[in-house]
């Protein structure tokens, strides 16, 4: 199967209920449970430091959005559907959260990785990340 590269554009705050199903999409691999809501999403997206479309991108394919970021001062989040990973929108996403967040003022970068999402623990290991402490639920 032929997959179509995401075209990329700023998060807008319409965008919410498609980035927290890809975010519970992941939670469920990683956890067995999901947390995040819209509101909880949308609410992160319109505090007084986002401004989301600087801060926020995602990619769509046919209309629908198979992967996201999210840059913020302290924190980077990157969302990738798993349909649509191992094919370099990680990689792409991370790249851009970072420099995006440097941008803001960031001077260390933080992502948070389910224990069971290697390949993304991977990934960041690559860019010089380091396993800081994990949690437990």
């Amino acid at each position: 199967m032929t997959h179509r590269e995401p075209d990329f554009r700023p998060a807008a705050p319409a965008d919410a209920e498609a980035v927290t199903a890809l975010v519970n999409e992941r939670e469920l691999l990683d956890r067995g449970a999901t947390e995040a809501t819209a509101a909880l999403i949308g609410g992160q997206w319109t505090t007084p430091d986002i401004e989301i479309a600087a801060d926020g991108l995602v990619g769509e394919v046919d209309g629908r959005i198979v992967c996201g970021a999210l840059a913020t001062r302290d924190r980077e989040y990157v969302y990738v559907a798993t349909e649509h990973e191992g094919r370099g929108l990680g990689t792409r996403l991370r790249d851009w959260v970072m420099t995006r967040s440097a941008a803001r003022g960031a001077v260390h970068h933080l992502q948070i990785v389910g224990a069971g999402n290697t390949a993304a623990a991977a990934l960041l290991q690559a860019a010089g990340y380091e396993r800081v402490r994990a949690f437990h639920r």
